[in-house]
């Protein structure tokens, strides 16, 4: 449910009109029927012509857990498309542009780490182009 939240609220964010969630659960409920996996739930405006009158599109589709590596290893990478607590347009709102976090896990692989690490252009620990951060006291 704070997924589908999540999603609602940044779909109005951006303008984007989503099917019944009913039926958006009932696709998920679908695609996971058959084991585990990773269930992705992605809204598209819809035609590649920008105006052109085209509906979204909302797909919902199933991919296998990644393989579970034994140890893993973080390379810092510097962020300067993340806002880092900035207040912006979009702040809160997933969105589906992960071209930048690809480049930075691929980067981080290619110095030897398992995956990257995003930090500020200050230093500080953003997130990771997969997972989040957090510390506990």
């Amino acid at each position: 449910d704070r997924h589908l939240d999540r999603l609602e609220r940044s779909a109005a964010a951006m303008g984007l009109t989503l099917p019944k969630r009913s039926e958006i659960t009932g696709w998920a409920e679908s695609a996971g029927r058959d084991g585990d996996g990773i269930v992705r739930i992605i809204v598209s405006r819809g035609g590649a012509v920008p105006g052109a009158d085209e509906r979204e599109r909302c797909l919902v589709y199933k991919h296998p857990l990644p393989r579970r590596r034994e140890r893993l290893t973080l390379g810092s990478v510097t962020a300067p498309w993340h806002p880092a607590g900035a207040e912006w347009e979009l702040a809160g709102v997933k969105t589906t542009s992960y071209a930048p976090n690809v480049a930075a896990t691929r980067r981080a692989q290619m110095a030897g780490a398992g995956d990257a690490l995003l930090v500020s252009a200050g230093g500080v620990v953003l997130e990771g182009p997969t997972f989040s951060i957090g510390w506990a006291v």
